[in-house]
C-alpha cells in the first residue's frame, strides 16, 4: 500500500515574487514570516505525510495556487499482518450479550465559532498583516511630463531599413521546388538477432 507525501523545496511559480509567496504561505501555514523563511532555504521539507493520492493532489493544486511549487512523493507503506484473535469462552452464566449503554461526554462548545458561509474564515487579528518594505528615496527626482527617460548612452543605435523584396504569388499547380531524390541506404541486418 502506498501513502504520498508533499515535499517543498523552496520553488516558486515562475512569474511569482518570493515575498509575496512568503506572506501567503505564512497565513496559509498558520505560522510567523521567520518560520516560513526556513522553508524558502533549498532544502527538501515533508510539509504532510500519510495521504492519500487524492488528497496529495488537492494538496499540490492548493499550494501551487498560493505560489509554491512542491513534489508529490509516493511511499510505500507495509502492512502489519493482523493476528489472529485469541477466543476464550465464557464463564457459564456469564451474559453475553451487549455492553450497557454509555453516556456520550459532555463536552463545552462555547469557545467554538461559526462564521458566514462568504467571506473570510479568519478574523482581522488572525490575519498575518503583510509587513511594508521601507523605501529609502535617496537621490531619486522626477522626470518633466513628456522628457525621454533614457539617456542618449542607453538608447539602441537606429537600424537602417532594408528594402524589402518583391514578392509574387505562383500559380495555382505550379511545382515551386524539384522533387528530391530518395536515395535508399544498403544496411546489413544480418547480424541482429531477435531475443
Amino acid at each position: 500500500m502506498s501513502e504520498y507525501q508533499i515535499i517543498f523545496r523552496g520553488d516558486i511559480v515562475v512569474g511569482q515574487a518570493l515575498a509575496d509567496v512568503k506572506a501567503r504561505a505564512s497565513r496559509m501555514f498558520k505560522v510567523e514570516p521567520t518560520q516560513v523563511d526556513k522553508l524558502f532555504n533549498g532544502a527538501a521539507v515533508v510539509l504532510k505525510r500519510g495521504l492519500t493520492q487524492d488528497q496529495a493532489k488537492q494538496y499540490k493544486d492548493t499550494l501551487k495556487q498560493a505560489g509554491m511549487l512542491v513534489d508529490v512523493k509516493a511511499v510505500k507503506v507495509e502492512q502489519e499482518q493482523p493476528s489472529a484473535p485469541e477466543f476464550k469462552l465464557a464463564p457459564t452464566g456469564a451474559r453475553i450479550g451487549p455492553k450497557a449503554r454509555v453516556d456520550a461526554p459532555d463536552i463545552p462548545t462555547d469557545h467554538i465559532q461559526v462564521t458566514e458561509q462568504e467571506g473570510y474564515l479568519l478574523t482581522d487579528e488572525e490575519r498575518a498583516q503583510p509587513e511594508v518594505a521601507p523605501v529609502e528615496p535617496g537621490a531619486w527626482s522626477l522626470a518633466d511630463i513628456g522628457a525621454d527617460l533614457l539617456a542618449a548612452s542607453e538608447k539602441m543605435a537606429e537600424v537602417e531599413a532594408l528594402p524589402a523584396p518583391d514578392f509574387g504569388l505562383a500559380e495555382v499547380g505550379v511545382r515551386l521546388s524539384e522533387p528530391k531524390k530518395v536515395v535508399e541506404a544498403a544496411i546489413n541486418t544480418d547480424h541482429l538477432q531477435l531475443d
